[in-house]
């Protein structure tokens, strides 16, 4: 444990040597000598910055109801959004209504979350949109074509976001 604490200490040492900038009110000199502290005890402790703030960052989960029990076009970008964002994401039926989990650092899922928001309601106004422009088309006919384009949406879409 002692070695654990020592570490804790530096980390936080570090993180305040980082605040003393010219802009939080220090004098130029003070701020090139805190930084020149901050890169020694970052050699001396083989540590990086990201490794001191990803370290104190917490995971969370955000839960995306899915919006019934069968497939929907936004289904087939899940998973690139969450690479997109630097997640995980699952199908996760505990609940009432199933719903996508996002789990990763707070910023990265709460964009997760948005992006599948955007994009599922983009593909529905876009799907509107094509019924409107193709009055030509009628029952089988007009099935069969909103498919094939809900169909597409995700595949270019999940393409893009990679």
């Amino acid at each position: 444990m002692r070695q654990t604490t020592e570490l804790t200490r530096v980390k936080a040492r570090i993180k305040a040597l980082a605040e003393k900038t010219v802009s939080n009110g220090c004098t130029e000199a003070e701020a090139m000598t805190a930084a020149g502290m901050v890169g020694r005890l970052l050699e001396r402790y083989a540590l990086s910055m990201e490794e001191i703030d990803v370290r104190e960052e917490r995971c969370v989960q955000i839960a995306v109801p899915i919006g019934g029990k069968q497939r929907r076009p936004i289904d087939g970008c899940v998973t690139a959004i969450a690479r997109l964002c630097d997640c995980k994401v699952w199908i996760s039926r505990d609940d009432a209504t199933p719903s996508y989990i996002f789990f990763g650092f707070e910023a990265d899922t709460a964009l997760g979350s948005y992006l599948f928001t955007v994009i599922d309601r983009a593909m529905r106004t876009e799907l509107s949109a094509f019924r409107i422009a193709h009055p030509r088309l009628g029952g089988v006919r007009l099935r069969k074509a909103s498919k094939s384009f809900q169909q597409g949406i995700p595949a270019r879409v999940a393409d893009r976001l990679d």
